[in-house]
């Protein structure tokens, strides 16, 4: 896995993001009875870069976890983009490491992709299970 780095591409990151599928999966029950990400897991992925991929680079969504910034009107207002958009991206946040997975991988029963759940034309449910099982019965 390449270290994350200013100069990562988008192909680079999404390697990184596929060879993290056996430490999410070793994390699934946890993350389940948590209802969070372990740090170790976060901090995988923060060395991914996936954490950069889908928004600007100085917004973290450890930002909002952890209350450094109180609202997604405050980073928005940071960040000068529109609040609406930052909404959408948080969407994301919900969505199982399994379930983006599938997406990627062409292995939804019907069409799905991440800007569909961003855009609200798909609403899953909140539960990792709940999600995976969507694409599994």
């Amino acid at each position: 896995m390449e270290n994350q780095g200013s100069s990562l591409s988008g192909e680079q990151i999404l390697a990184n993001a596929i060879a993290l599928a056996p430490m999410i999966r070793e994390c699934r029950d946890e993350i389940e009875r948590e209802r969070r990400l372990p740090m170790r897991l976060v901090d995988a992925m923060k060395k991914a870069g996936i954490f950069r991929m889908p928004m600007p680079r100085a917004l973290g969504f450890d930002e909002l976890a952890s209350g450094h910034v109180r609202s997604l009107i405050d980073i928005a207002r940071r960040e000068g983009l529109a609040k609406r958009y930052i909404t959408r991206l948080t969407k994301l946040a919900f969505v199982s490491p399994s379930f983006v997975e599938a997406i990627a991988e062409g292995a939804v029963p019907i069409a799905i992709s991440l800007q569909m759940l961003m855009d609200g034309r798909i609403v899953l449910p909140l539960g990792w299970k709940d999600q995976e099982q969507l694409f599994t019965d």
